[in-house]
């Protein structure tokens, strides 16, 4: 019985994994495309140091509103302003 349960989890537990490894896989071709196209590492460096930057500072705000607000609420504005902004991407570019 032990013996099948493992059997069980295992997909459920190696797919972050997986997904991890395919990001790291996707940012790597992104890095090694815009080197080539570009010839520049120094801006790679300064897009890489920005993402960072910009990642960090999110995930303060973010802490912050979820930590006072309601999680679901925050949410739901998130996925709110994010189907706004692809639908006035799409409007605007027609």
């Amino acid at each position: 019985m032990m013996n099948s349960s493992k059997k069980a989890y295992f997909p459920l537990m190696f797919s972050p994994f997986a997904s991890q490894l395919g990001s790291a896989i996707y940012v790597l071709g992104l890095n090694w495309l815009l080197v080539r196209v570009t010839g520049n590492t120094k801006l790679l460096g300064l897009i890489e140091g920005l993402g960072g930057l910009a990642f960090l500072l999110g995930d303060f705000l973010v802490g912050l509103l979820v930590d006072q607000y309601n999680r679901k609420k925050v949410f739901d504005m998130d996925r709110y302003h994010f189907s706004i902004n692809v639908l006035s991407r799409w409007l605007l570019r027609k």
